[in-house]
């Protein structure tokens, strides 16, 4: 009889795919944003931080990053329990979300020391998503295919859910070629957030990406062009513009062709933000909340502005606001619940990084990707979300390594 043998990297990398699709489904999912999906959120965020403490167990047994990691116990401690004094209503899912970092903070290390990339993990698995998704909106919305679909009713607030792997929203639809079409959302509570996940898989094929395939691109900005998400549709024709001017293709008449290039992305992104604005400013329209909602965060962040009001205290943010509703922007959000302290513990890496950084190609697109993550996290109330917990272990993994 034949044994089958698994190599370690075999693995390894089921464990990050594994850890990969948790960060992908915390990070939004229609099922965990139900107002009856709390008990699924818990046992996800449990088998997460389960999980990723084996790198914990690995470290201490092998007495790596012992330092790093009672440091990170010892600061993040502190700040919980100063938080707890302040809003103790949010003290579970601050401690949740510490448990996400740290045990993400010692994996980025051990997939630093052993050559492994969670990285590409993830990307695999947006990809995967992104693929379905372009396949059920081209059947349901041109092909007009009628497939099996269940329905879901959140609050009075519909989705379809299609086999579990895609939903759409009658809440969320575009005009395009005279025609009502559902915005694309693939497994997500709203298609914005959507499009934040689509921008970091366009980043990393865009910087990282050894073997890059034109035809994942084209999927990616198709889903990502019918999220219909302004924000997030200029943030990728951006990425696209510096896809381009990196290119082979034209890297010999890149000084000749750079000026039009960045000319004819920055036209687009201003016709697309320009032409949002001007449908949406008047009272009550989409323009005219997200601006109110940085005048208002960004007031509270001042009368509040060392510890902040307290994580996740939004009844503060819709008592100013006076609207009966939360806030749509996630870095003012994390302004004005967790004061500079918080500001500092998120930016300091991403800072230090691109301060540290000798080569000028390096620091830029550290800069880049520091931006990129600072625009997406206005875009969306996402910041407390998993993938971006990661994001901010990943660079302090590279500061304190």
């Amino acid at each position: 009889m034949k044994v089958i043998r698994v190599s370690r990297n075999t693995y390894e990398y089921f464990l990050l795919y594994t850890i990969a699709i948790l960060v992908i489904i915390l990070s939004g999912s229609v099922p965990v944003s139900l107002a009856n999906g709390v008990a699924l959120t818990r046992i996800l965020s449990f088998t997460l931080i389960f999980i990723s403490a084996i790198y914990i167990v690995r470290a201490l047994i092998n007495k790596r990053w012992v330092r790093s990691f009672v440091l990170s116990v010892l600061v993040l401690g502190m700040y919980w329990l100063i938080n707890y004094i302040r809003y103790s209503e949010s003290g579970f899912n601050l401690l949740i979300r510490f448990a996400w970092f740290i045990t993400l903070f010692i994996m980025c290390k051990y997939v630093k020391f052993r050559g492994l990339d969670f990285e590409k993990c993830l990307y695999h698995i947006i990809l995967i998503l992104s693929m379905i998704a372009f396949a059920f909106f081209i059947i349901i919305n041109f092909v007009d295919l009628s497939l099996p679909y269940t329905t879901v009713n959140n609050e009075g607030f519909i989705y379809y859910n299609y086999f579990g792997c895609f939903y759409v929203s009658p809440t969320y639809y575009v005009r395009f070629l005279g025609i009502l079409i559902y915005r694309m959302q693939s497994i997500f509570w709203e298609p914005g957030v959507f499009a934040v996940i689509l921008n970091f898989a366009i980043y990393y094929f865009v910087f990282i990406d050894k073997k890059k395939k034109k035809l994942q691109l084209f999927v990616l900005l198709f889903d990502l062009l019918f999220t219909a998400s302004t924000t997030g549709i200029c943030v990728g024709i951006c990425l696209v513009a510096v896809y381009f001017y990196r290119s082979r293709i034209i890297k010999s008449l890149r000084l000749i062709i750079s000026l039009p290039v960045v000319l004819i992305a920055f036209r687009i992104v201003y016709v697309v933000w320009t032409a949002k604005k001007a449908a949406t400013s008047y009272h009550m329209g989409s323009y005219f909340l997200r601006a109110n909602d940085i005048i208002v965060g960004l007031k509270l962040f001042a009368s509040h502005f060392l510890i902040g009001v307290g994580y996740r205290n939004t009844k503060a943010f819709e008592l100013a606001q006076g609207l009966g509703r939360g806030s749509s922007n996630g870095l003012i959000t994390w302004f004005y619940t967790m004061g500079i302290v918080g500001v500092v513990l998120v930016m300091y890496p991403f800072i230090k990084n691109i301060l540290l950084t000798k080569k000028i190609k390096d620091k830029i697109e550290l800069g880049i990707f520091f931006l990129l993550f600072l625009i997406l996290n206005m875009t969306e109330p996402i910041y407390s979300a998993p993938i971006m917990v990661y994001y901010v272990a990943r660079e302090y993994t590279k500061s304190f390594y």
